[in-house]
């Protein structure tokens, strides 16, 4: 039976049946990316898929259609599927960053803070409890140090006691919750001021690093890392790209302009090319991802430059404003106080931000792996490939796009290097290339011009492709959504996930079409029909007649009705009866009786003058004897 269910409350279950199925074929998929594949393969319009509905046919084509793209691949785009949802999940802005670092911590220490603020003083005992727990609170939400050490248990109690003595307990209790709550954070920021302050005097600051020059090491060496890590990403992209171009040759008619593409006598096989293919986008997302992460250091790394001037141009105020001075009005020096925490918080944001980007680049390396072509194939594909130097000498001669010659609105950049390549399509790589050598991704030149068509910008690698990408730009555009929707990890390459959402089902006719190969098996259903038990059906004839003939008697009878338990008209009637009650009676005189004794005789034995002899009988009554002379 063909019932609709609802997207939301299947999807878990897709994703579980994704995975299982993939594993059962040797493929390792994790939940998310299942997801992902899921979301993506329900955009295309080649498998009308409802927004928010989907029969069960439907569900079992999605699941072998996910299933297919994730295990069907020879290369690496599973994998590359597999990155970009981990780079989507773990990658966040640095505001982000730091308010999810905030929340933990704040988070962790709550029930402390919330002990602080139901705290109920009665005893001088009490009072010092509290404030242990107000110091511990203070040191804790500072990061200057572990509160368990005894040195920075002491040390922070002494600043606090500076600021805020004992005494002012009893004020602080009488605060609201969200007064409290302010005044710990101010308390904080003064307490970590001092505490600042004291160790750049060389008279404390136990438990605290040298944050900015751990800081400067760190951003450093995570730099130099990033960079070495895209020389050598680039390196293997442009040796990648190198390999396809010896497998398709370009030839340009000289009367037209007309760039024509061949594949060339078959250098490797069909299964090399795919995975030469595979393993430049994969290598190229990962290119990209570099990139993203080095401008987040670099710009880390300028703010660390600006907030260490800023520690030590603070820190210098505060000893001018100290020195020689026994007693400074709070109004001048609390500010500065607070003023250097907040600097030096930042350098503890900027710490957490840097942790966070090292352990996304430490996971994306191990990801970044590809599957390595057979050595023959490296060979013969060396041994064609063009030079780089003859490639650049033919990109010296070409001049800009001519707007005759095309059909399209062709646009020049002023300043190409500032041009970020997520505003052109297939982020910046030749347009012409990608169609007609199915997928392949080769640097375009961005001074010769970019054409305009629908909205979006297309960048090519000579003028020829340029033309002869123009003529026809409607059937060049199909054919590249066509190549996008086909392979899954290029809609988050490319950025594409709009332009997918936006296609209508007419597009489906402009797409080449795509044959779904799956064993499949049928069961029949035992029962097609929902069973039903008739609780009054017997497989005896004789209980029918039985039944009858008692139905015959009851319309005989007299009486044709009766009062039952189930009846719906049974009357219910309740009787209040006294109960019984125990009672005695007592007479003037005691007496008791006796009952008279029967005594039979027989008449005549002593000679009677009647004739025969009887039986006599005679009740002899009980008489008490008399005491008194009668």
């Amino acid at each position: 039976m063909n019932r609709l269910i609802e997207t939301k409350n299947v999807f878990k279950f897709i994703t579980k049946e994704i995975t299982t199925k993939c594993a059962a074929k040797g493929q390792n998929i994790s939940t998310a990316c299942a997801l992902r594949i899921m979301k993506i393969t329900m955009q295309n319009p080649e498998y009308e898929f409802g927004a928010e509905m989907l029969t069960r046919g439907q569900i079992q084509q999605l699941i072998m259609a996910c299933v297919s793209k994730l295990t069907d691949s020879i290369g690496s785009s599973s994998r590359t599927i597999e990155m970009q949802v981990y780079f989507s999940s773990h990658y966040a802005t640095k505001e982000e960053i730091i308010t999810e670092h905030r929340r933990t911590v704040l988070s962790r220490t709550e029930p402390l803070i919330a002990e602080i603020k139901d705290a109920v003083v009665a005893s001088n005992e009490d009072m010092r409890h509290l404030y242990r727990k107000l110091v511990v609170v203070i040191t804790l939400l500072s990061g200057l140090g572990n509160p368990t050490a005894s040195t920075v248990l002491k040390e922070a109690t002494a600043a606090l006691h500076s600021v805020f003595p004992l005494s002012e307990l009893t004020r602080f209790m009488t605060l609201s919750d969200d007064d409290k709550m302010r005044q710990i954070v101010e308390l904080k920021q003064i307490v970590s001021g001092i505490r600042l302050f004291n160790r750049d005097s060389h008279k404390g600051g136990e438990g605290i690093d040298d944050m900015p020059t751990i800081l400067q090491q760190a951003v450093a060496a995570t730099r130099d890392l990033l960079l070495q890590a895209i020389q050598e990403t680039q390196e293997q992209v442009e040796r990648l790209t190198g390999y396809l171009e010896t497998v398709y040759c370009e030839t340009v008619q000289a009367d037209s302009d007309t760039l024509r593409v061949s594949v060339v006598t078959p250098v490797i096989a069909d299964e090399e090319l795919a995975l030469l293919k595979e393993n430049t986008v994969h290598l190229i997302q990962y290119l990209i991802y570099l990139r993203t992460l080095l401008d987040d250091v670099q710009m880390c790394e300028k703010d660390i430059v600006i907030l260490c001037s800023r520690v030590t141009e603070r820190l210098l105020q505060l000893h001018d404003t100290v020195r020689y001075r026994t007693a400074i009005p709070t109004n001048q020096v609390y500010p500065q106080f607070m003023d250097l925490s907040m600097s030096w918080f930042s350098l503890q944001n900027q710490m957490i931000i840097l942790s966070t980007l090292s352990q996304i680049i430490y996971t994306l390396q191990n990801m970044a792996k590809v599957q390595p072509l057979s050595d023959e194939n490296i060979q013969i594909l060396s041994s064609q490939q063009k030079s780089t130097s003859a490639r650049i000498s033919m990109l010296d001669r070409v001049k800009k796009i001519k707007p005759s010659k095309v059909k399209c609105e062709v646009l020049e950049l002023v300043n190409i290097e500032n041009c970020d390549p997520k505003r052109i399509q297939y982020y910046g790589h030749c347009a012409f290339r990608f169609v007609e050598m199915d997928g392949c991704l080769f640097p375009a030149e961005l001074s010769l011009g970019l054409l305009r068509y629908k909205g979006l910008l297309f960048a090519f690698s000579s003028v020829e492709a340029a033309y002869t990408f123009g003529r026809d730009p409607d059937r060049y555009y199909q054919h590249g959504l066509d190549i996008v929707v086909r392979r899954p990890e290029l809609i988050v390459l490319f950025n594409m996930d709009e332009q997918i959402q936006n296609l209508k089902p007419s597009c489906k006719m402009a797409m080449s079409a795509v044959v779904q190969k799956c064993d499949s098996q049928t069961q029949t259903e035992t029962h097609p029909v929902p069973s039903h038990i008739d609780p009054t059906y017997s497989w005896n004839i004789w209980d029918y007649k039985r039944q009858a003939v008692h139905l015959a008697d009851i319309c005989k009878s007299v009486t044709h009705s009766t009062q039952t338990v189930e009846s719906t008209k049974r009357l219910h009637i309740g009787v209040q009866a006294t109960p019984t009650r125990s009672t005695g009676m007592q007479v003037m005189q005691h007496s008791a009786t006796n009952t008279a004794t029967l005594r039979s005789y027989i008449v005549g034995l002593r000679g009677n003058w009647l004739r025969d002899q009887f039986m006599a009988n005679n009740l002899w009554s009980y008489l008490p004897k008399c005491t008194g002379t009668e």
